[in-house]
């Protein structure tokens, strides 16, 4: 499991470097980056049951993959700081 964790930690700096500046929306930066998630827990042989937009009280969660809670921001936003 090790392994496979650098193995997808290396693909999500891979993929960060190459989105990154193409200074992507977050519709399309969250979709890249949820199928490289989802292929990582495929293969972890984990059902992430991802969920897209996803309340949570008081709000709501850009996505949900078990756990696993995502909230996208752009960088250099108020809110992602």
């Amino acid at each position: 499991m090790q392994n496979l964790v650098k193995q997808y930690a290396e693909k999500l700096d891979s993929l960060l470097h190459e989105l990154l500046p193409q200074n992507p929306n977050e519709a399309d930066f969250r979709q890249r980056v949820d199928t490289l998630l989802q292929q990582f827990c495929t293969e972890a042989g984990s059902n992430p049951l991802p969920h897209m937009e996803y309340f949570l009280a008081p709000s709501r969660a850009d996505a949900v993959f078990n756990r696993f809670v995502i909230e996208y921001e752009r960088p250099g936003t108020s809110e992602a700081l």
